[in-house]
């Protein structure tokens, strides 16, 4: 039941984002810690081992965003919103992770990039200087679609300390309004927006124990790549990152 409640807490904003047809989603992904993943690991060895779980926890964590479509690197940010709630919910059911906990903190935004930085480190739990930095290098300078002027700025990290007993994923996303000038400018008005946390706790015992049924289900992704995947482009300019897709597969 409390699971429940905490998943209905999880994707709520996200939710009401889906919504919205002028919504849309700008993605990025960090590792924090230690890669302690042999060179020459199995799979098996991937999640048998803690001391390659650095790369189990990135290959889960690419699994789910393939499955539930959440690809910011190649899908479209104005259809990201919905698979971005159902990427969430799928990697705090997984029970490869333990849901610790999530939280809404609402934030006042001045319009100013240094002051969103600044914000966000400060409804940070943890790593808050780095996340305030990365949160703010997600903010598009320049948007061609007009009509997107609501955002979620999506931040998955991976937090793999040396002692990977204590590893967890935090899953932050900020919802906000981005309107743009007539040349396309992005402009941040005066708002009370949200920054939601949800931090996972990766299961270590669960995958090591099933480490042969999970080499049959999911695939191999190096941290790396892991990051790669869930990294909008750099360049947002051209319509085609804005434009819903002609056809889309449901996974």
């Amino acid at each position: 039941m409390l699971l429940a409640k905490s998943l209905l807490l999880l994707c709520s904003a996200v939710a009401v984002m889906a919504r919205q047809s002028s919504a849309a989603v700008a993605s990025g992904a960090i590792f924090v810690g230690v890669d302690t993943t042999k060179p020459d690991a199995t799979p098996l060895d991937i999640f048998k081992d803690p001391i390659n779980h650095a790369t189990a926890i990135s290959s889960i964590v690419a699994f789910s965003a393939r499955k539930n479509g959440f690809t910011p690197s190649v899908v479209p940010a104005k259809s990201l919103v919905g698979p971005m709630g159902n990427f969430m919910k799928h990697l705090a059911s997984f029970p490869g992770f333990f849901l610790e906990m999530n939280e809404q903190r609402p934030v006042h935004l001045t319009g100013s990039l240094i002051q969103l930085e600044r914000a966000v480190r400060e409804a940070s739990l943890h790593h808050k200087a780095l996340i305030g930095r990365s949160m703010r290098d997600l903010v598009p300078g320049y948007i061609p679609d007009e009509t997107i002027d609501h955002w979620v700025l999506s931040l998955v990290v991976m937090d793999v300390p040396s002692d990977s007993a204590y590893a967890r994923l935090f899953l932050i996303y900020l919802t906000m309004d981005i309107k743009t000038d007539e040349a396309g400018t992005a402009i941040i008005p005066e708002q009370r927006a949200m920054v939601n946390w949800s931090i996972l706790r990766v299961n270590r015992s669960f995958l090591t124990a099933y480490a042969d049924s999970m080499v049959d289900i999911v695939p191999i992704t190096k941290v790396r790549d892991t990051i790669d995947l869930l990294t909008s482009p750099k360049d947002i300019t051209g319509e085609n990152i804005f434009a819903a897709p002609a056809c889309r597969t449901m996974l």
